[in-house]
């Protein structure tokens, strides 16, 4: 079928692959009979965009990879004057050859990745911690504020034990409040 293709047929080919290998639906089959599971489209393509933003630099290093051995294979069919499916099938030991340009691609997307994961959890630290001065910052400091009128107060005659108590709350309350007001540090 792709002996027919030559020029910018071919590069027409090329660019096409990924879209047609990407945009075709999963299909899973069920335990049982050998059918269809039913399966939101939303879910399935909420979970393929989540894999695809963890391990984006790996997947491109892939389809860097992919690309790169099939421009490969279609120059080296061009050059002997080969269809693009002569060139593969014909020449075993080019295959292995252009394997190693997927596997170097998806290398360099896994180191690419590793040097990107700190960053990632960096970001994602910086905003649980926004979240979390956001969420605690308004009730620390009524907290703190209620307990020291609670202390302070003279015409509530607290026993001993009750004021040691709203005392270590009090204390707690502090504490919460100088986590909250803490600023992230500087690596």
């Amino acid at each position: 079928m792709l002996r027919f293709f030559s020029g910018l047929d071919d590069l027409a080919v090329i660019a096409l692959l990924p879209v047609v290998v990407l945009a075709y639906p999963r299909r899973l089959k069920s335990g049982g009979g050998g059918g269809l599971r039913a399966r939101s489209s939303l879910a399935a393509r909420m979970e393929a965009h989540n894999m695809l933003q963890k391990y984006k630099e790996i997947f491109y290093g892939g389809l860097f990879g992919f690309g790169a051995a099939v421009l490969d294979t279609f120059m080296d069919a061009r050059m002997e004057g080969l269809s693009f499916r002569d060139e593969t099938f014909q020449h075993r030991p080019m295959l292995f050859y252009r394997v190693l340009f997927i596997l170097f691609g998806l290398a360099l997307g896994w180191l690419l990745w590793q040097k990107n994961k700190r960053e990632r959890e960096f970001r994602d630290l910086s905003e649980i911690l926004k979240r979390f001065r956001q969420e605690y910052g308004g009730p620390a400091i009524l907290m703190h504020a209620k307990l020291q009128v609670l202390l302070t107060r003279e015409d509530l005659h607290l026993s001993a034990e009750a004021e040691a108590l709203v005392q270590f709350v009090y204390q707690q309350s502090q504490d919460l409040q100088s986590l909250v007001k803490n600023k992230l540090p500087s690596w």
